[in-house]
């Protein structure tokens, strides 16, 4: 049921995830005001399905809400530590990364400052014109508005082969089902990114109890093996504004580009990889790992049946060989996509799009509308921008450039030049 209150405002950030939460908060910083972020969700949730114990960012800790643009915000992580006691602590901890449930807290503790700003349990459900804007229609009532800022993040991807099942879940939803899986059942990780490895170095940690084994992993994956995401100071230099810049402003076929490039940003961190590859050392000391582990690259599943059990058929990439497993857990570690959302139905006639599935934008992340009011939008611009799309690190920067176009002025200052090789 709809609700009935009413609200204007110059700007509406629908969704509020990390992205837009940094441009809430710089454009709080910089005086703005009259805005508001709307939410579906009941509170603020980042990843909820992934708050693994133990588990970190794969960005240090600068990549928060503020600092690449604003060091002296109120909203940086430092600060947060300080206000929460915590400061000389994570000066002892000496890791750069943080651990994630952290950053969860720390976004919560970043929204709880700008309350009166956020509307959750808020949900859009559509979108028209009006003569100065948009209407949209939430969950709660309508809300009028001259500027809206997209930032609702991917969805799950899964493989066109698997079925809906209690038995089958994504990573995103890992963490509030680990409780299902019961003893002596064989699991199945499917994939080969940060997310495969977490959960089966999770799993494998609790996989044994009173000396005996709980159940058997299987960890398959159609890519060529389990590799480290590129982490180099000159591969990073790719997730700058500079390369973002040359991205958007060169030629050429731009999603075979971020193909070719997804090994920058896609992989597995080194220290999971070295924690995961020293557990199966020392649980192979009797060189029966064979009874605990199977770890297969060049896995394409091409099919799956439903019966007591899980049947996953694959064929090996390598060997042309078909291949049958049977498993009783299915977890699939397989990505997220990027979706248009179906609130935007109504407006999408007037909204160019580069193919079907990309909305085309300008250099400051403006849809390209033919249409009174303004549309920015946020990680949803991999095939116009480039890898920054989904990158933390980056988020601030992307925020900053939208709050300067919204607010009329530079507010935050651009930094140019940051890297030493020319992309031109």
């Amino acid at each position: 049921m709809m609700g009935d209150f009413f609200k204007e405002t110059d700007v509406v950030c629908i969704g509020l995830g990390p992205f837009n939460l940094s441009l809430s908060v710089l454009l709080h910083e910089a005086g703005f005001e009259n805005y508001i972020a709307i939410e579906q969700k009941e509170s603020f949730s980042w990843h909820e399905g992934m708050l693994l114990e133990g588990t970190t960012l794969q960005v240090p800790f600068l990549a928060d809400l503020s600092t690449m643009v604003n060091p002296r915000s109120e909203f940086t992580y430092l600060n947060y530590l300080h206000e929460k006691n915590r400061l000389q602590k994570f000066f002892f901890f000496e890791d750069f990364k943080v651990p994630r449930r952290e950053y969860n807290n720390y976004c919560q503790w970043a929204c709880e400052k700008i309350k009166e700003k956020i509307i959750f349990d808020c949900a859009a459900i559509s979108i028209k014109e009006t003569k100065t804007g948009f209407a949209i229609q939430t969950s709660k009532g309508k809300i009028y508005t001259r500027k809206i800022v997209i930032g609702i993040g991917t969805v799950p991807y899964t493989p066109e082969c698997v079925k809906q099942n209690k038995n089958i879940i994504h990573s995103s939803d890992f963490y509030k089902n680990q409780c299902k899986i019961k003893k002596n059942a064989n699991i199945t990780i499917l994939g080969s990114g940060q997310s495969s490895a977490e959960i089966f170095k999770f799993l494998f940690n609790e996989q044994m109890e009173n000396g005996k084994k709980k159940y058997f992993l299987n960890w398959l994956t159609r890519s060529q093996g389990l590799f480290q995401m590129e982490y180099s100071k000159f591969g990073l230099e790719f997730s700058s504004l500079d390369h973002t810049k040359f991205f958007y402003h060169g030629h050429g076929d731009k999603k075979k580009l971020v193909k070719s490039q997804a090994f920058i940003y896609k992989g597995i961190s080194y220290s999971t990889i070295s924690d995961i590859y020293n557990a199966l050392y020392h649980r192979d000391i009797n060189n029966d790992i064979d009874n605990y582990v199977l770890i297969h690259p060049f896995l394409d599943l091409i099919e799956i049946e439903q019966k007591n059990n899980i049947i996953m058929k694959f064929k090996n990439t390598r060997t042309e060989q078909n291949k049958t497993i049977l498993t009783d857990y299915l977890i699939c570690c397989t990505g997220y996509k990027y979706e248009i959302p179906a609130f935007l139905d109504k407006l999408k006639n007037k909204i160019k799009l580069t193919d079907k599935e990309t909305i085309d934008l300008d250099f400051n992340y403006k849809v390209k509308y033919n249409g009174d009011g303004t549309i920015y939008v946020q990680n949803m611009e991999i095939n116009t921008h480039g890898l920054t799309s989904p990158d933390l690190g980056y988020g601030a920067i992307r925020a900053s450039i939208i709050a300067n176009d919204i607010i009329g002025k530079h507010y935050y200052i651009e930094q140019k030049n940051n890297i030493f090789q020319n992309f031109d």
